[in-house]
């Protein structure tokens, strides 16, 4: 039965299909979906997994999956995903979605006009009243942010991210 629920949920418009988040992650994942195929870009960039590996009390191996991601938190105000770009030939990719003030500060650099530039000063004060001016009509803003990173530094085969400890992270 839930397949077939499940199944006529896929024949559905987008904006009407269920959808797990609050308002606004229902208004990302329903504008994304108008542009792309959700289920589609998550299968060919899917989050990395890495195996760690503990003794067990008996001196046993014991391995664990551990997936690369930071979910949304509010002690935090954003969420994190690993990506494997190996679809398109590329290495890790790190994306960051969350409040402007806890993801632009860890941007030197911004896309603007289709190219990336320096976030100097000057446009990080121009992008700050934007998210002011937004705010101050109540809308909800958000900052998204990438890293791709080197294969050389971050191996996709052993590297392993520090995904449990976020929240000590800066103290």
């Amino acid at each position: 039965m839930k397949a077939r629920l499940k199944a006529a949920e896929e024949k559905m418009a987008y904006i009407y299909r269920r959808c797990k988040g609050d308002a606004s992650e229902t208004g990302l994942v329903q504008f994304a979906q108008a542009i792309m195929d959700l289920n589609e870009t998550r299968a060919k960039y899917p989050t990395h997994v890495y195996q760690a590996h503990t003794a067990g009390a008996d001196g046993q191996d014991i391995v664990k999956d551990i997936e690369c991601l930071i979910p949304f938190s509010s002690d935090i105000k954003f969420n994190s995903f690993v990506r494997d770009m190996k679809a398109d030939d590329g290495n890790l990719c790190v994306y960051l979605k969350g409040a402007p003030e806890r993801v632009l500060n860890r941007c030197s650099r911004i896309l603007y006009n289709g190219q990336e530039h320096e976030f100097t000063q000057k446009l990080r004060e121009e992008v700050k009243k934007a998210n002011d001016d937004f705010g101050a009509m109540g809308e909800r803003v958000f900052a998204f942010a990438r890293c791709t990173l080197p294969a050389a530094k971050y191996p996709k085969d052993s590297y392993q991210f520090d995904v449990k400890t976020w929240k000590n992270w800066g103290l």
